[in-house]
């Protein structure tokens, strides 16, 4: 048995012509189709009577010799009857059927713009939203950050409140053994009794009241050695209270501590969580966006292949309107011309109306790809605004560990540094601090005079180290100066800065001279935070014409503002000029509101991991 079909009319095909294997119904009757399988479905001889049209509709097709039929089509010798010329009717139900999909294809992209456009609302309520939970996130930073420090100054007056409390009580136990060593060496010998005290009564009575005397002071002697031994009694509960009220007081600080902890972590993995999610939109909102775009794409492509077919058509039209009709019409008495003229009105006018409905679409798919690129502008300023919530989150978290590590250093006592912006942060002091306290350099070169300077000086003050700053700007060497005190061992040198342009690094600021200023001593440290290098490829290179002569067996390099591409390249070339020179080293990096990267020898990689 053959196949029955059941398909969407299509009157243009000569296969459909006289096949009633074939069930046409209208274009776009879902219900018709639905129904025609239905009658099919549930009717076996309507089946078979299909079914055996659809097998003599086969048959007729086999007949046809199809190798001979190609060869006349290509020398164009096909017979009339395979080739018909159009007839109006024909061309109607042709250029009806092309509207008709370029229509339905129209309101599909016009339901793609409104998705679009949803996408876009959508995107801007997840932004607002996102602001308002930055802006709770850092309501919650700065409640955190104010929680610690009032938790660090009460544990610091309790703290000190014991240390007066345990001195009073050391000078209490001073006082306090003194008179009862006495009493125990001088307590006299108990009352006369018995035999005794006969005895004692005939003594005189000078005597009589000696020993009077002597018993009252035994008593009197006596009873402050009691009152001593509890007055001991109670302070020592007293210490034992003091004690449990310490306990208590640390216990609560560290449980604070960790619950500022918790709260900041918490924030930050709720920054990234909210990073992740805002990623996820753009790159969700650039896949529908780049979707819309190809089914845009394709879209133009119909129409510009559907436009010179309707040209085409309307063309054999008038051909065909001018010559078979005309000639029918008078073979028959008939006046067609007003109907070939109301048929090419209509043609006329359909393709105006095709045209309108072409440049609509156009107008709203440009406008849903300029709000498609709005959003993802804007998401992207969002997730810039978070990556800067998460780098402010980072510095905070460095500010608390630089702060409890560099607590009761015996040698950086003057703390006051104004780290951030233009100066480095608290990561790099964190890193310098650790550097100085514990490798222990004794020749440092600084490149840039600032919040470094200051807590490189207090170290080389209290060690045996040199420490030589090269600053540009003279102004500041003064003002610097003038607020801060430096001792003999740091010594600053004022470098004028020069632009240099070459074909392969481009402009580069540079210290002038800078080889010889520096000399060939050799370093151990060297710190590079200059000449200011922001907006460069290639920024503070200076470092490069001194390598790897100038570095001692055991060596630290730190460079600040690493998150720059100038700076980066400089870390890259740094690295390359160390490989050649077979130098074992490691490099790490560490992140705050600016990154650093340092580089160090083998024997002291763990600073790079702090």
């Amino acid at each position: 048995m053959g196949l029955p079909i059941v398909m969407y009319s299509l009157p243009w095909l000569a296969a459909l012509k006289g096949n009633r294997g074939v069930v046409a119904v209208e274009q776009g009757d879902r219900r018709a189709a639905a129904q025609a399988l239905a009658l099919l479905a549930s009717d076996p001889e309507h089946y078979r009577e299909v079914s055996s049209h659809s097998l003599d509709s086969a048959a007729d097709a086999l007949a046809h010799n199809f190798e001979s039929l190609y060869t006349d089509l290509l020398r164009g010798t096909l017979a009339p009857v395979y080739s018909p010329d159009p007839s109006p009717a024909t061309m109607t139900a042709i250029l009806d059927q092309n509207v008709q999909f370029v229509e339905r294809h129209i309101r599909r992209e016009r339901r793609s713009v409104d998705r679009a456009r949803t996408d876009a609302r959508a995107q801007r309520d997840i932004a607002t939203q996102l602001r308002r939970d930055l802006k709770t996130v850092a309501s919650q930073l700065e409640e955190s950050r104010a929680d610690a420090e009032r938790q660090r100054r009460e544990a610091s007056r309790e703290r000190e409140r014991a240390l007066d409390l345990a001195r009073q009580l050391e000078e209490y136990d001073s006082f306090a053994e003194v008179p009862q060593s006495r009493v125990q060496a001088n307590s006299p010998s108990v009352p006369r009794t018995g035999f005794k005290g006969w005895v004692h009564g005939l003594l005189p009575a000078s005597m009589r009241q000696a020993s009077f005397y002597a018993r009252h002071q035994h008593s009197v002697v006596t009873a402050l050695h009691t009152e001593v031994l509890a007055s001991q009694a109670a302070v020592q509960r007293h210490l034992k209270r003091i004690d449990a009220t310490l306990l208590a007081v640390h216990r609560d600080r560290y449980k604070d501590a960790e619950d500022a902890l918790t709260s900041v972590n918490g924030l930050t993995d709720s920054v990234s969580r909210l990073s992740s999610v805002v990623a996820s939109d753009i790159a969700s909102l650039r896949e529908s966006s780049d979707a819309r775009a190809s089914e845009i794409e394709g879209t133009l492509n119909q129409i510009a292949t559907v436009g010179p077919r309707v040209l085409h058509v309307a063309e054999r039209l008038s051909e065909v309107a001018t010559t078979e009709s005309v000639a029918r019409a008078v073979e028959s008495g008939m006046r067609p011309l007003g109907s070939i003229a109301d048929t090419a009105s209509e043609l006329a006018q359909q393709l105006t109306d095709l045209g309108n409905s072409v440049s609509s679409l156009v107008e709203e798919v440009h406008g849903a790809v300029t709000e498609s690129d709005t959003s993802a502008r804007l998401g992207q300023r969002s997730a810039g605004a978070l990556r800067k919530v998460g780098r402010a989150v980072d510095e905070v978290l460095w500010a608390d560990v630089f702060h409890d590590t560099t607590s009761g250093s015996d040698w950086f006592t003057d703390r006051a540094l104004s780290p951030g912006r233009w100066a480095v942060g608290y990561p790099f002091l964190y890193v310098l601090y650790r550097v100085l306290d514990e490798v222990r350099p004794t020749s440092v070169l600084e490149l840039g005079l600032g919040q470094s300077t200051k807590l490189i000086a207090q170290y080389v003050s209290s060690a045996d180290a040199s420490h030589k700053v090269v600053e540009h700007d003279p102004e500041w060497i003064e003002v610097f100066a003038a607020n801060y005190a430096l001792p003999s061992t740091t010594r600053i040198a004022p470098v004028p800065i020069t632009e240099e342009n070459s074909s392969d690094r481009g402009s580069v600021r540079r210290y002038e001279g800078f080889s010889a200023v520096v000399g060939s001593e050799l370093y151990d440290l060297i710190v590079i935070d200059g000449p200011y290098g922001y907006g460069q490829d290639l920024a503070r290179i200076d470092v490069l014409d001194i390598l790897p002569e100038c570095l001692s067996e055991r060596f630290v390099i730190m460079l600040d503002d690493a998150n720059r591409p100038g700076e980066q390249a400089t870390s890259r070339l740094i690295v390359e000029m160390l490989d050649r020179a077979g130098i074992a080293h490691a490099t790490g990096t560490y992140r705050g509101q600016k990154d650093i990267w340092i580089a160090v020898s083998a024997d002291l990689a763990f600073l790079t991991t702090l």
